[in-house]
């Protein structure tokens, strides 16, 4: 096990079923577990093809008690999963005392290649949004279809948009909070954590994205450092809430 502190971010290159029993309660969790689908791209022509991501050969189910029991009372649990896989995870949050309440779904704006000719183009993926315990929305009543544009792949294969994350964050802590991400990858919720004001602390097991995440978090440190004096951060990274009931 490997463990490195970037300033408010700690990160470790290890199994996160290793870890979560050892962590303090925090007060969210933001993660994208591996679908179980064994992806591999096959749309690479000039960069390196990505290997495909590590227990991605089945939905590992066994991941989410310990994330369960690593999140405070009255505190939430963002799962990112497909519409096949969808009811396990569910099913397993409640298992695990979970309450799951309404599902974000996320508009990518792109859709994928799949069956060309006997099946519809898929433009969405699916969040799950499970409850420990009985925690408030932050600001307001968001809508739960949110359309952000998808990040194209490159070092990791199936990269999450800061925004789709950071809109999680925002919605469900508040600064200075203690943000779980158990795959990592290759780092995208820290950077939403980092630009929106919260720690974060989570697990990535292969080596090749922990070590391309430490690198994305001390890139993101330094950006903003770099801002200008007075330049509100929070107030340039509030993402503006789609549909909300509150205006």
């Amino acid at each position: 096990m490997k463990k490195v502190q970037i300033r408010d971010c700690t990160i470790f290159n290890a199994d996160c079923m290793e870890v979560l029993p050892t962590l303090e309660p925090v007060s969210l969790c933001v993660c994208d577990p591996p679908y179980g689908c064994a992806f591999v791209s096959n749309m690479r022509t000039v960069s390196e093809q990505p290997p495909m991501l590590a227990n991605d050969e089945k939905p590992h189910l066994e991941f989410v008690p310990p994330i369960v029991r690593a999140v405070k009372p009255d505190s939430a649990i963002y799962l990112c999963t497909r519409f096949a896989e969808f009811s396990l995870w569910e099913n397993a949050l409640k298992d695990a005392g979970a309450t799951v309440k309404t599902p974000i779904v996320w508009d990518k704006t792109v859709h994928t290649m799949g069956d060309v000719y006997c099946d519809y183009g898929n433009q969405v993926e699916l969040i799950l949004f499970a409850h420990i315990g009985r925690p408030r929305l932050r600001r307001g009543r968001p809508l739960n279809l949110w359309t952000i544009p998808r990040e194209p792949s490159g070092p990791h294969p199936t990269p999450k948009p800061v925004e789709l994350f950071k809109r999680c964050i925002l919605n469900s802590s508040d600064p200075g909070d203690l943000i779980l991400d158990p795959f990592l990858g290759s780092g995208t919720t820290a950077v939403a954590c980092i630009l929106t004001g919260r720690r974060f602390v989570g697990c990535e097991i292969s080596s090749r994205y922990f070590d391309l995440a430490c690198e994305r978090i001390e890139r993101t440190y330094r950006e903003v450092d770099n801002r200008l004096p007075g330049f509100d951060l929070f107030q340039e990274y509030a993402p503006e809430q789609q549909g909300s009931l509150f205006g």
